[in-house]
């Protein structure tokens, strides 16, 4: 999940090369998480499966911060 986290914080959705496609693109990464996360909750694996819904959420948040 480092490699997710660390994506959605080095994003510049402002770079000009994906500045056209970000606010096609993200709302679909957006559901595409929550769709994620909503699975990985049903699974069984405690502590495991918490931190890892979490991560999501952590992704989520940055993610929904940045400028479309």
């Amino acid at each position: 999940m480092w490699w997710l986290q660390r994506a959605a914080t080095v994003l510049k959705t402002n770079d000009p090369l994906i500045a056209p496609y970000v606010a096609r693109v993200l709302p679909s990464v957006q559901a595409m998480l929550n769709t994620t996360k909503q699975r990985i909750a049903i699974l069984p694996g405690g502590a495991q499966v918490l931190e890892t819904a979490r991560a999501i959420s952590e992704v989520q948040d940055v993610l929904s911060h940045k400028p479309n």
